[in-house]
């Protein structure tokens, strides 16, 4: 037996390799090959050629690389017809994924999709499409069936990767304010993130203070290049900044946190951290978001409970004094925040899976294997 996996970018290959790592174990005569990185390496996967061709994000990024990834495409077609491969997982990757599965399927090539595209945010006819040429959706997020299932496709929640990540930091006590009062500040992950939304944070928490005297203020970095960032909030004083596993530990301490929109909403969901979410994008880009994006919210904690459990400031509407009003509340009443740590419990438990991810996703490949 053979089967391709095809892991096209960072965030694909971390997903990728406990799969590959259980997959060989369990089927230890499957030959599998395709496209991955160093997490998949670590294991013993070969890939065909580098995964940092296909790791390209961005229009202006993408458009010179086109006659190239459609030539990867056209060679990995060439390869599972050739050496008669019947099973083909794709991660992430949703563009490059779509258009290798519309050349494998009519072929009897079984394709599955691990993360589906997410139709329920722009761009829903790819619903359709992808039930045209995929057997399975492996998806991360919990509500994502109802827009899979209607055109007959089969679709598994197989858990979040950061539920799992965080699961053994998930706030498992009696709800109850972290004290002494301490805040978290999480302006996103990018250079672009903290160009736009430091200077706002910053004069929010400083308004605080003059009602709260010098609250003590945390700042998580998960990359070295965040430090030069975090230095900035240093004019603030009373900042602490913690790096690595010790930023959780740390983050439940605190009482509520002022964040960008992005992951960093689902880590402080698991971590039981009450939050304001705040963003702020290029005006262009905003404008063009506006006719594409159909989604009500912008933070993945109100995605997983389908409603506004997390106060969400954007645009226009992220200013320092707005961030300021909406913060205050959460930190001096506690009903107020014992309600959204009680919704933030909900969310946790639409996120975890009793069974690891890995089995999980496995299970359903082994019926393709076995056909």
């Amino acid at each position: 037996m053979s089967m391709l996996i095809i892991a096209g970018e960072p965030s694909a290959d971390q997903l990728a390799a406990p799969v590959y790592a259980k997959l060989s174990k369990l089927f230890p005569n499957l030959n599998i090959t395709g496209v991955g990185g160093p997490a998949m390496a670590e294991h013993g996967f070969k890939s065909l050629f580098p995964m940092e061709e296909l790791s390209l994000m961005g229009l202006t990024e993408i458009i010179p690389h086109l006659p190239n990834i459609f030539k990867r495409i056209k060679e990995l077609e060439d390869y599972v017809l050739a050496n008669n491969i019947k099973l083909v997982l794709t991660v992430d990757t949703q563009e490059f994924s779509y258009h290798l599965a519309k050349r494998l399927a009519p072929h009897g090539v079984n394709c599955v999709q691990l993360v589906a595209p997410t139709v329920w945010a722009w761009r829903p006819g790819r619903a359709q499409k992808y039930a045209k040429y995929f057997k399975h959706i492996l998806s991360i997020l919990p509500f994502e069936d109802e827009h899979f299932k209607p055109h007959g496709v089969d679709v598994t929640y197989v858990g979040n990767p950061v539920a799992q990540r965080m699961a053994k930091w998930q706030k498992t006590a009696p709800l109850a304010p972290a004290t002494p009062m301490r805040i978290a500040v999480l302006p996103g992950s990018r250079g672009g993130e903290w160009r736009r939304l430091l200077p706002r944070f910053m004069t929010a928490i400083s308004r605080i203070r003059l009602r709260r005297g010098r609250l003590p203020i945390v700042v998580p970095i998960a990359d070295t290049r965040h430090r030069e960032w975090a230095k900035k909030l240093s004019e603030l004083g009373g900042v602490e900044i913690v790096e690595g596993e010790n930023r959780w530990p740390a983050l439940q301490e605190c009482r509520v946190a002022l964040a960008a929109s992005g992951t960093a909403n689902l880590e402080l969901a698991m971590l039981g951290v009450p939050m304001v979410v705040g963003y702020r994008v290029a005006d262009t880009t905003a404008a063009i978001g506006k006719h594409l994006v159909k989604i009500p919210y912008i933070s993945p904690v109100n995605w997983v409970a389908g409603k506004a459990v997390v106060p969400e400031l954007v645009q226009g509407a992220c200013t320092a004094t707005a961030l300021a009003t909406a913060l205050r509340p959460l930190i001096e009443q506690d009903a107020l925040w014992h309600q959204q740590a009680e919704q933030l419990a909900l969310v946790r438990n639409k996120l975890l899976v009793k069974q690891d991810p890995a089995d999980l996703i496995c299970d359903v490949l082994a019926q393709y294997l076995q056909v």
